[in-house]
């Protein structure tokens, strides 16, 4: 059997909050919103903004540390596990793993990056369209 923080960080790639980003990316194409624009999915707003690079549009939302630990723990007691009782370094093993699946799942399903910070937070960026109309 795979390792179930692997499942967990499966589980976790699905949750709506990520399906919101792959939405606003498309109303975002759609309506032509601008960098600095928010844009609506769901119950989140996310923001337009310029790439890295300057060539092209990109949805952005930042979700706190503990957000995503929660999902995490959440995902974890759907599969019978327990997050919470793990001592300070089986934790931060634990949660290493569980990261490093939930950013390799959201980039492959769903082309959506997963970086740290600012801060004790993540940012989530999915591309809306490249000047030249490539796709990342």
């Amino acid at each position: 059997m795979a390792d179930p923080r692997i499942r967990a960080a499966q589980m976790a790639a699905e949750d709506e909050v990520f399906k919101a980003i792959s939405l606003a990316a498309l109303k975002v194409r759609a309506r032509g919103l601008e960098p600095g624009d928010m844009a609506r999915a769901g119950a989140f707003e996310l923001v337009v903004a310029e790439d890295e690079e300057g060539v092209g549009k990109v949805v952005q939302m930042i979700l706190g540390k503990e957000r995503i630990e929660s999902l995490a723990a959440s995902k974890a007691e759907e599969l019978g596990l327990k997050v919470d009782g793990l001592d300070e370094r089986e934790h931060n093993e634990w949660m290493a793993l569980f990261m490093k699946c939930l950013k390799e799942n959201l980039e492959k399903w769903y082309q959506i990056s997963m970086r740290p910070g600012p801060g004790e937070n993540f940012t989530f960026e999915k591309a809306v369209y490249r000047k030249d109309d490539s796709w990342r």
